[in-house]
């Protein structure tokens, strides 16, 4: 409930503040601008601020007859206004310590002038003043509650600072730009707030005035003003005497008092502090504009440039947890497939639309609903949840109802569901709503598991397809996704096959290719080749291995029903391909650091670049998983050469029907627990590659060993940047 409250807030302040928003981030870019021209026109050192006011009274007298003021203008610059011995009269900016003039002042140009009205009023006076005053405030809010809504999906204030795990683009920006940019913004809204407020007098400013000293009055005892310490950087503002008589005297101006300081003896006569009020106005009109300060002026107009982004991406995330949006075909009482959502972001509905629609369109009766529309229904043989999971660990939004709901209704006849949880491991309870569910299944004995429960990293279509594929074989219900949701496609290069290699066992065939790039291409280990096969506009991804500047090999799996690889299988040595490369810059070798290979099957294809690049002699070790030691032959020759040539430490292969004893991958990592976990903790980096099934084995036996021998879970290595999966 507390949730919802800040999400629809910052929904709705947004929509209400957006329109004005857009005129005043727009003129407020502009705007940010003129500081910067101004500072630079002329001349400023940071070290005149140290001079003293007695060396800049001395040094302006050296030049000129009479000194009326000496001021700071409102970009930061000394101005004096003097008379020469011909009476002539100079305003201009100077250089306290030699009292040379160091540019001349310059006045508004009448396009800023228009564009300051612009940003204060919209041309429209008062009103527009009104509106752009309470837009402030709500800008207030807006940043307020999104900062919430951060810290409520992380569950602490520490996570505002760790990495941003990278997801859909939209929010991803959104989330980076807007901790970037929320400390900036808070400053915007309240010094516009406040300046509205003193705008219309709903705060009491006054402006500093000339104190008039009665010198009839006995003096108050003040104490003296040392003009020889005093530095010029502390004062606003000197007014000069007239003439040499003991009642003229100096007015001072510091930023939050005025003082009437003796010209000879520089006895304080009377002094008077500032409202807070006012020294709160001005320090408001100073953060508000930048104007003494070419850095925060750009900080400025970076904020203003993000609000727009806001705006923009905001709405953008909206439409996207729109989306996916879909009338059933049939009605709940009348299906025997039903799929359950939770969603956040809009991405899991997506997904379970698009199964929804591929399972329809054979033919099968399905509805699609939220978790939190769930109702008993003695029709449904096949249960499918799809559910993201909020912050770190809850139900999202629309499935938080869910359980309550099941708990007192469930199912009572016999059914089989499958789970597909959505999350980043970025978090410590990763998928861990999901985990829920299938613990709330697991209790009741009319309910049968169709699949293990899966749980996808990042979105990954590639993870939700190989769910597809698995859950179709398993109930016997055809479920073919689409290939690939991009259809434009991307620039190639020609690629020709100088060797291949495959081997064959028990009706299943792997093979390698090693391809050689015709044009000049860059690309690194762990980057993706992008096939198209002829007549065909998806793309298949596999992951590369660099052998050398311009070749590449790639590990492909055999599939009767595959396009592609069929298509692959098929090249001969001397033929070409077209396909192109994909940057995969989150699995790229690190050849500074120390290294952890894990994989199974044709995972082994992007490691066989890797550790060649491993010049540096790095400590390196294997793992890897195969069903036997023909699977593994494919690959022996080069390991055998890698770890000759001391690129690799160890190589350790798991075979799980070698023997009687099977033995996988993990095995072997839950062996070699304690060692592993020493090379993380001192930098080394886990590279994982292969199927979706081994990575998340891999990965819960990973965070146990972790916790084991860390005291940390895993995510605490993974969000440094030290666990690295391309998994399929």
């Amino acid at each position: 409930m507390i949730r919802s409250f800040w999400r629809w807030s910052h929904l709705i302040l947004a929509i209400v503040a957006s329109t004005v928003l857009i005129a005043a981030s727009i003129s407020g870019i502009i705007l940010s601008v003129e500081p910067i021209q101004n500072n630079s026109r002329t001349t400023f050192h940071a070290n005149w601020n140290d001079v003293t006011l007695q060396q800049t009274i001395d040094s302006l007298k050296s030049h000129y007859f009479e000194i009326t003021s000496i001021e700071r203008d409102v970009n930061g610059f000394y101005v004096a206004d003097v008379i020469t011995e011909d009476g002539d009269q100079f305003v201009f900016q100077f250089d306290p310590s030699t009292g040379k003039k160091s540019g001349k002042v310059e006045q508004q140009s009448d396009f800023y002038s228009w564009m300051t009205s612009f940003h204060r009023s919209l041309f429209l006076d008062t009103t527009g003043r009104f509106l752009e005053g309470v837009t402030a405030v709500l800008l207030f809010f807006i940043a307020l509650s999104g900062i919430v809504l951060v810290i409520q999906r992380t569950r602490s204030f520490k996570a505002l600072y760790d990495k941003v795990e990278k997801t859909i683009n939209v929010q991803y920006f959104h989330i980076v730009f807007g901790r970037l940019a929320f400390l900036p913004i808070i400053v915007v809204a309240l010094t516009g707030g406040y300046l509205f407020l003193k705008r219309f007098e709903l705060v009491k400013v006054s402006e500093p005035q000339r104190l008039e000293v009665d010198f009839e009055k006995p003096q108050k005892k003040l104490g003296s003003y040392s003009f020889s310490k005093v530095k010029i950087g502390t004062i606003q503002r000197v007014e000069f005497p007239l003439f040499e008589d003991e009642s003229e005297y100096y007015t001072i101006f510091t930023k939050d008092k005025t003082l009437a300081v003796d010209q000879f003896k520089h006895q304080i006569l009377d002094q008077e502090k500032l409202p807070s009020t006012t020294v709160l106005s001005n320090l408001s009109l100073d953060l508000h504009t930048g104007r003494k300060n070419s850095i925060w002026s750009i900080i400025l107009g970076l904020s203003a440039i993000s609000i727009l982004y806001f705006i923009y991406s905001g709405f953008k995330i909206t439409l996207l947890k729109m989306r996916g949006k879909t009338k059933n075909k049939f009605a709940y009482n009348e299906s025997n497939i039903v799929i359950l959502f939770g969603s956040e972001t809009g991405n899991t509905r997506y997904f379970a639309k698009l199964i929804y629609e591929n399972l329809v369109k054979v033919g099968n009766k399905v509805y699609l609903t939220e978790l939190n529309n769930y109702q008993p229904s003695d029709k449904i043989q096949h249960l499918i949840v799809l559910t993201a999971t909020y912050g770190t660990g809850d139900a999202p939004t629309s499935a938080n109802k869910f359980i309550q709901k099941w708990t007192t209704q469930p199912l009572t006849h016999s059914f089989h569901y499958s789970i597909v949880g959505f999350g980043s491991l970025a978090y410590p309870d990763f998928c861990n709503y999901a985990v829920q569910l299938e613990e709330l299944f697991a209790k009741q004995t009319n309910a049968n598991q169709l699949l293990p429960l899966v749980k996808i990293h990042n979105q990954s279509y590639h993870s939700l397809k190989t769910w597809a594929l698995d859950w179709q074989k398993a109930s016997e219900i055809t479920l073919q996704l689409p290939v690939s949701f991009e259809t434009k496609k991307l620039p190639t290069n020609q690629f020709e096959v100088i060797y291949r290699e495959s081997i064959t066992y028990n009706d299943q065939t792997t093979f390698i290719l090693r391809l050689k790039a015709k044009q000049k291409i860059n690309f690194k280990s762990g980057d993706l080749l992008a096939v198209y096969p002829p007549k065909d506009p998806y793309k298949r991804n596999y992951s590369i291995g660099k052998v050398s500047d311009d070749e590449l090999t790639i590990s492909v799996k055999l599939d009767e029903y595959g396009i592609c690889s069929n298509y692959l299988h098929a090249i001969e040595i001397g033929q070409t391909i077209e396909a192109a490369i994909e940057n995969n810059k989150n699995f790229h070798y690190q050849s500074s650091k120390s290294a952890i290979f894990i994989g199974n099957g044709t995972g082994m294809g992007p490691f066989l670049g890797m550790i060649a690049e491993n010049k540096q002699h790095k400590e390196a070790h294997l793992y890897w998983g195969g069903r036997n030691s023909i699977a593994y032959s494919l690959y022996e020759d080069s390991i055998q050469k890698y770890k000759e040539s001391q690129l690799l430490n160890t190589v350790n292969i798991a075979l799980s029907r070698e023997t009687d004893e099977k033995v996988y991958v993990g095995d072997l990592i839950q062996r070699d627990g304690e060692k592993i976990l020493q090379l993380l903790k001192n930098g080394g980096i886990i590279y994982i590659c292969g199927s979706l099934a081994m990575e998340q084995s891999v990965l819960e036996i990973l965070d146990q060993v972790a916790r084991k021998y860390a005291n940390k879970p895993l995510n605490h290595f993974q969000k440094k940047g030290l666990v690295k999966m391309d998994c399929y």
